[in-house]
């Protein structure tokens, strides 16, 4: 696992400075390697002349990535990846569709595609274009890291510095002075991380939720999804951090 530059992820970098491990942050080199005819190419990940040496985008392909630049250009303003709230005009598109209709299904196969895919794990027909027009703004100057030991160590550590309920199933929540009493245990602050239509099921969260989230957590939904895992005795390529395949 590995993370974007500490502008977009500022909250998790935070985190890991207060956990003291802000020592074990490894840079990442920002290239990523894509199958293309039997062989691996090698790119800076959203860098215009890496893509444009990429031999699996044509002439046409390549003549067309300047629009990009322009349509970030127009709705460059609605778009903050701490605040997506101000661009949800265009949460109402997949990002398959969006660049296959403003560019061409060649650049949503090796660039839009892959982007999403190894930064979310999602494909491109589930993504919203919010989100590749939100990561196309800020990817001219990638700068990517991860933790020595691996990303799993927050949680480790989190786990150490707070009180936390591991064994038990969750019955009750309830809110208690300035804090929550948790299947009967005093705790200042709670985070949930359950599937969201399990939310209700807990007994004492309506009481506190407003009434919009009640009807968001009650109507969520969720469908199968199908991840792979591609173990090699050796490394692919060492000259990039991830080889993808379109």
């Amino acid at each position: 696992m590995y993370l974007l530059a500490p502008d977009l992820f500022r909250y998790t970098f935070q985190l890991i400075s207060d956990l003291e491990l802000a020592g074990d942050i490894l840079a990442i080199s920002p290239h990523a390697g894509q199958v293309y005819k039997g062989r691996i190419y090698h790119h800076r990940v959203a860098s215009a002349t890496g893509l444009l040496g990429f031999k699996g985008l044509g002439l046409v392909d390549k003549a067309l990535l300047p629009r990009m630049a322009y349509l970030l250009a127009r709705y460059s303003a609605h778009l903050d990846f701490h605040h997506p709230e101000r661009g949800l005009e265009f949460d109402n598109e997949s990002v398959a569709s969006f660049v296959k209709r403003e560019l061409s299904q060649n650049v949503l196969n090796y660039v839009a595609g892959p982007l999403i895919s190894t930064l979310f794990f999602f494909s491109s027909e589930e993504t919203s274009r919010w989100l590749y027009l939100v990561l196309a703004k800020h990817m001219y100057n990638t700068r990517m890291s991860t933790l020595r030991g691996g990303i799993g160590r927050l949680a480790e550590r989190l786990v150490e510095r707070a009180g936390s309920i591991i064994t038990e199933t969750i019955q009750n929540i309830s809110a208690d002075g300035g804090g929550y009493l948790v299947n009967g245990r005093h705790f200042s602050d709670v985070v949930l991380a359950v599937p969201g239509h399990q939310v209700p099921r807990i007994s004492g969260v309506e009481e506190l939720l407003h009434d919009h989230d009640q009807r968001f957590f009650e109507e969520c939904n969720y469908q199968r999804t199908v991840s792979v895992t591609v173990r090699t005795d050796k490394p692919v390529d060492g000259h990039c951090y991830a080889v993808s395949i379109p």
